[in-house]
């Protein structure tokens, strides 16, 4: 090889060497890596997309059924809770209702009694026999006991079940108090009036007027009581 023809090799090589510093410079860091030319390239981009879609896409979801179930467990807790109330509720009507009624049960049971033992002076059993008068008689003391030993458990009963009805135990108080003065003036009627006497007019008219009354009364606090609950 000439000395010329090595001049020129050496001159090709110095200028290759000068190219490459200049892109070296141009191109900072050098080569790329494997990942920025898949995210340059148009492929690499979708790919991304589509895996950044879908991890998006399953975030979302995984949230969204989270948030479903808690929503669904929030809604049957919700409805149990409902069911719970309304059973609840269902089950103090049912015991309102059935104090009210044994409560007047035997307030009509001591009323009826009474009337039946008062009408022994009256014309009409005037000519009775023996037997039935004395079964009247019979019946009204059954109904007299009875009425002084449950009267007060009815009316405890009564205003428990009844608590929140502005005015209701009061007005209790007053019709069984009328219940018993009626059947009191009963007993003190048949003791002095036994039998049918000429003119003889129905007794304890007055103290059954009053019974009657404050029953009305009593209907009408529970007509204008607003709905209960069970609280």
């Amino acid at each position: 090889m000439t000395p010329e023809e090595l001049r020129l090799i050496n001159h090709e090589r110095f200028v290759a060497e000068i190219l490459r510093i200049r892109e070296a410079k141009e191109k900072p860091g050098g080569e790329k890596p494997w990942w920025q030319i898949l995210l340059e390239s148009p492929g690499g981009a979708a790919l991304i997309t589509v895996l950044i879609g879908g991890l998006a896409v399953t975030l979302i979801t995984g949230i969204f059924q989270s948030r479903q179930r808690e929503s669904d467990q929030e809604r049957a807790q919700t409805q149990a809770t409902l069911e719970r109330l309304r059973a609840e509720d269902e089950r103090m009507q049912k015991l309102r209702l059935e104090s009210m009624t044994e409560a007047l049960e035997l307030a009509y049971q001591g009323i009826a009694a009474s009337e039946d033992v008062i009408s022994l002076s009256t014309e009409a059993l005037s000519n009775a026999p023996k037997g039935q008068r004395d079964g009247i008689r019979r019946k009204y003391i059954d109904a007299d006991g009875e009425w002084r030993k449950q009267h007060a458990i009815k009316g405890f009963t009564l205003a428990y079940y009844h608590h929140s009805i502005p005015g209701f135990s009061e007005a209790w108080q007053t019709t069984d108090s009328s219940v018993t003065a009626y059947m009191d003036c009963a007993a003190q009627w048949v003791i002095a009036h036994p039998f049918y006497e000429n003119g003889l007019t129905t007794g304890c008219r007055e103290e059954r007027r009053v019974f009657d009354v404050r029953l009305g009364q009593l209907q009408q606090t529970l007509a204008s009581a607003p709905p209960q609950n069970t609280k």
